[in-house]
């Protein structure tokens, strides 16, 4: 077997499997929208061009604004865009100043107070979150999380976490600035309300500092209203649901609420990562009756950043390489969002940034939520009594554990207290995960060696109408959930159990990956027959991992010692996003994102000082387009750990990019309440 992967053998060898692991390779069926042609299909950034501008209606009429440095993205080892600011001056709430991150368990609390010169209605609201320091040299990839609690006010709405992200990955920027676009969240940030500064992470075993990470500082900015950029129609109420674990043990958020009798919409913004160890790498995860069956397949040797003081823990995990997120009503099936394959920075304890070292991957340091729509239930959700909302990671056996959070929005009818109506239609609630698993491994000796693959697929139509001050609404939601990832093995060696406990052994652990998470979804509203609003969407999450780590381990009564012989790592890593949304007096608004990471490291112990031969590349390209003007493009280089090469906006007009204030270029979810609203 041949370990090297290029890029362009990857994405062939994406063609070929049929599953679309390029970014785009996989094309869904042309949208259906009234009164619109077909999304135009994405670019990847290195030939993006920006789609023709459409006439807009006067309240949209605000100019693309070039974007100077300090707002493009100008962080040298990072590519994504600032959230673009609306007009005029913001009014600033600082959260935190000057903290640091001490353990991997912490919470710093503050207390917030919404702005007194800036009442709203806001036109944006943005937190930015800058943080000075470096992770630990191989340190866990645990989560910074920013979240606020309503729990001054009993029953009030609380928006909950209002960030996740990662701390940097090195020294080589003094600065990191992290920025989130939440105006969505508006209407629970008028009330006083008490919040934490967290890290934290599911691994036990982890026991180094964080020290010296910090938060330089972490503040929000109110923009208030103008001609230029009005107030956004946001969400009415939002409610926060709360990590839990259930007596089965199954990674879950959920909150049991009695809501507002008069919900016309509802949607559910929901951020799922799998932590804790090895089950960082879900995606390679093997199911159990494989583990049971060849040992070795939990080495130490395999991927994972477990630590610990004295023994390094196994790295591979169980569970299968299947996971999705359920959102559930009362129990009942309500949508399906997907698991995102985050990359994490260390590969195994012996590897810190195995990858991402100087420039971060795909999502790395500032995770987006993903929305489901929910509409639907609004009638059921407004009978007055108490439901249950919950988003639950599930897996063809039990997932391990996972973070899992999630506000639910909620736009309400301002003319009647009571709305009433029905769920129609829902063909997701019998269709529990039902993953197909085909384990063609083998053992000859002390090697195994073959394949799982691993597929899944769900389609659901979820339909409902509320009988509005308006009149009967009629809504409709459908989605095309495809999974599908190929896992390749060969790893060589004993297995440790049958060995005494201080004998040395020699493993060569070989694993690729080929994964494909895509769906196609969409929704709509009507009233009288009449289009209220219609949104298209396709993502594509492929992920192509190739991992070989082959060496001796000798265990010892105060630790293991790791001699690597070989360490060796590619990755093709994509979030491919395209969306199409049609308003009554307005044009079709479509957007486009790619955002694709590739990157390798070859590590070989030598007989020459110093001991070992390395080499590193990576190449990071972030591309965004929408219909009304807008335009972002960036790209950089790395090679052995030095920047190589960078370039902002290219192939925008003019080679500068320009984003539209309400764009959301950084691919987070756009109900499009800077649109006129029916």
């Amino acid at each position: 077997m041949s370990f090297r992967v290029s890029g362009s053998r990857a994405l062939a060898l994406a063609g070929l499997a049929g599953v679309g692991l390029a970014v785009f390779a996989a094309t869904p069926p042309a949208p259906r929208l009234e009164q619109q042609t077909a999304v135009s299909g994405p670019r990847p950034p290195s030939s993006t061009a920006p789609a023709r501008a459409t006439p807009l209606p006067e309240r949209m009429t605000a100019a693309a604004i070039p974007l100077d440095p300090a707002l493009a993205g100008a962080d040298p080892l990072t590519v994504e865009p600032r959230v673009p600011r609306a007009a005029g001056t913001p009014c600033v709430v600082e959260l935190v100043r000057n903290t640091g991150f001490t353990r991997s368990t912490f919470a710093e609390p503050f207390f917030y107070m919404p702005p007194p010169a800036c009442p709203g209605p806001w036109a944006k609201v943005l937190l930015v979150v800058e943080l000075t320091g470096e992770r630990p040299p191989r340190a866990t990839s645990a989560n910074i999380e920013i979240t606020l609690n309503n729990d001054l006010v009993p029953g009030g709405v609380s928006p909950g976490t209002v960030f996740v992200g990662a701390p940097q990955e090195n020294a080589r920027t003094p600065l990191w600035r992290l920025e989130r676009d939440i105006t969505h969240l508006a209407s629970a940030l008028t009330a006083p309300q008490t919040g934490y500064l967290l890290a934290s992470d599911d691994n036990p075993l982890y026991d180094d500092d964080y020290l010296p990470i910090g938060a330089r500082t972490a503040r929000l900015l109110f923009y208030p209203a103008s001609v230029q950029t009005p107030a956004q129609r946001t969400p009415d109420a939002v409610y926060a649901l709360a990590p839990l674990h259930a007596t089965d043990a199954t990674p879950r958020a959920a909150a049991t609420l009695t809501l507002p009798r008069n919900v016309e919409r509802a949607y559910l913004d929901v951020t799922a990562q799998a932590l804790g160890g090895a089950q960082r790498f879900w995606f390679a995860c093997v199911p159990q009756a494989a583990a049971s069956a060849h040992p070795t397949l939990l080495s130490k040797f395999a991927l994972g950043d477990a630590h610990a003081r004295m023994r390094t823990p196994t790295q591979g995990c169980t569970g299968g390489s299947f996971r999705e997120v359920e959102i559930r009503i009362d129990g009942q099936r309500a949508g399906l969002a997907p698991l995102f394959p985050w990359l994490p920075s260390t590969l195994h304890p012996q590897f810190g940034s195995a990858l991402d070292d100087p420039a971060p991957g795909v999502q790395a340091l500032n995770f987006m939520p993903f929305r489901v729509d929910l509409t639907p239930f609004a009638a059921l959700l407004s009978d007055g009594a108490p439901h249950t909302v919950e988003a639950v990671v599930v897996a063809g056996e039990p997932a391990g554990t996972a973070y899992v959070t999630g506000q639910l929005l909620l736009y309400l009818d301002r003319g009647r207290v009571q709305v009433t109506g029905a769920v129609t239609r829902n063909t997701l609630a019998a269709q529990p995960a039902a993953p197909n698993v085909r384990n063609e491994l083998r053992r000859v000796e002390e090697t195994v060696d073959g394949r799982i693959i691993t597929t899944a697929r769900r389609d659901y139509v979820i339909e409902g109408y509320v009988d509005t001050s308006r009149g009967r609404i009629h809504s409709r939601v459908w989605q095309s959930s495809r999974f599908a990832n190929t896992q390749t093995f060969r790893v060589s060696g004993h297995d440790p159990a049958t060995l005494w406990w201080d004998d040395p052994y020699k493993h060569d652990y070989l694993q690729t990956v080929r994964l494909s998470s895509t769906l196609d979804r969409g929704s709509r509203r009507t009233l009288r027959g009449v289009l209220l609003a219609e949104d298209r969407e396709f993502v594509s999450y492929p992920l192509i991992l190739d991992y070989r780590h082959a060496g001796m381990l000798v265990p010892g009564e105060f630790g293991d010692t790791f001699i690597s012989h070989v360490f060796e790592a590619e990755a093709h890593q994509a979030r491919g996003v395209r969306a199409a949304h049609v308003r009554p007096g307005m044009p079709p608004y479509r957007t486009a994102l790619a955002d694709v990471f590739d990157a390798r490291h070859a590590w070989q112990r030598t007989d020459t000082a110093p001991g070992a031969r390395s080499t590193r590349a990576s190449r990071r390209s972030y591309g965004f387009t929408d219909t009304f003007g807008s335009c972002y493009a960036a790209m950089l280089a790395t090679a052995d750990g030095q920047l190589t090469e960078r370039t902002r906006g290219t192939t925008c007009p003019g080679s500068r990019n320009a984003l539209r204030w309400y764009a959301h270029a950084d691919g987070s979810p756009d109900g499009l309440d800077w649109a006129r609203q029916r």
